[in-house]
């Protein structure tokens, strides 16, 4: 499903890559470098295409430094940043590139002011790189996802669901990792994993001291019925405690249609991949997922989406749950309680998760 959301009306701008007028005063060796990330998206190696593209970008080329901005933001070759994105798009921008200021315009209206603060004051200061051209520089990597010469690959968020240790998270915050582990913390044991519906079980080493979350009983959610997000997103550029936001649900499918997934308004981020979905009572009605691309939508539409955002439904988890056997406990939600007290909660049972490549 998450593969399914990235693709969601993606739109490549390669294909123009070496038809851009005033490109060529920047020299051959960018428009050459272009050329071959062209050809590198074609073959699908968007990993290379992103650093040769870095690579031009830092040498001054417009053209490749709005291109890199756009990957930044659907998270293409690189990690999604909107800062990153952000700084990009306003380099090329004052460069006079109007799809880069259309799209820098886009970014802005999803970022944080800490976020947009950040992104305007690398844009204020970045410089040419005129040693770039002979560079095997990669792109940078962006807060939560670190440099794979590091020990953590990414970061993701889970939630404590039995007295036991058992914990659950999304199915691809721990796809591909060699060790998963509670941040700064013990080892995680990989119980299961369903990649159909993005979900995995872990279980640490000993039972642990948290309070486990308990899941809504009873019937489900409705539409606009109050939810809460919590989760570590943007590690290194947000807060490193918990971070908690609120929305209501807005539709109880997901794209086309799928009752796997339930659409929030809670604004998400990444990094808040496999947090609890809480309802009004601090009951578990979901496990966030991902976010709608809003530049993808815009490029389609001419419209930006506004707080479009999924988590897997109650049911989807707890069948997941009850095909692994875990005894985990449920509660009516015929208590509202206060936001504030719905946090807390959150805080003692959700937890930030580390993988390690």
């Amino acid at each position: 499903m998450l593969a399914t959301l990235r693709r969601l009306l993606l739109v490549s701008a390669v294909a123009i890559a070496l038809s851009v007028p005033g490109q060529a005063q920047v020299g051959a060796d960018p428009i050459s470098r272009m050329g071959q990330a062209v050809a590198a998206d074609e073959r699908g190696d968007y990993a290379e295409a992103a650093r040769l593209y870095r690579l031009a970008a830092d040498q001054g080329n417009a053209f490749a430094q709005s291109n890199l901005g756009f990957r930044y933001f659907i998270g293409r070759g690189v990690p999604e940043n909107y800062v990153e994105a952000y700084k990009w798009l306003a380099v090329a921008a004052a460069k006079g590139n109007a799809d880069a200021k259309n799209n820098r315009d886009i970014v802005r209206a999803g970022m944080t002011a800490a976020q947009l603060a950040e992104g305007q004051r690398l844009a204020a200061e970045w410089k040419p790189n005129v040693g770039a051209a002979t560079a095997a520089a990669e792109p940078a990597p962006v807060p939560g996802k670190p440099a794979r010469g590091g020990e953590i690959e990414s970061t993701g968020t889970g939630f404590f669901i039995t007295a036991a240790g058992h914990l659950l998270t999304n199915a691809h915050v721990v796809e591909g990792c060699s060790r998963v582990s509670l941040a700064g913390g013990s080892r995680l044991t990989l119980v299961d994993v369903d990649t159909g519906s993005d979900l995995a079980l872990l279980k640490a080493g000993a039972a642990s001291a948290r309070a486990p979350l308990l899941l809504r009983q009873g019937r489900g959610v409705r539409l606009a019925d109050s939810v809460v997000v919590a989760g570590y997103p943007l590690t290194g550029l947000l807060s490193s405690g918990l971070n908690v936001t609120t929305g209501a649900v807005s539709a109880l499918a997901g794209p086309g249609d799928d009752r796997r997934l339930i659409q929030i308004t809670a604004p998400v981020q990444p990094g808040n991949s496999g947090g609890p979905l809480l309802d009004a009572s601090g009951n578990v009605v979901g496990v966030v997922v991902s976010k709608l691309d809003a530049l993808k939508v815009a490029s389609i539409t001419g419209d930006i989406p506004q707080n479009v955002n999924f988590a897997i439904s109650l049911g989807t988890l707890q069948a997941f749950l009850d095909a692994n056997a875990v005894d985990y406990e449920m509660r009516p939600s015929s208590a509202p309680r206060s936001n504030a007290d719905v946090a807390e909660m959150a805080r003692v049972s959700t937890v930030q998760i580390e993988c390690r490549g």
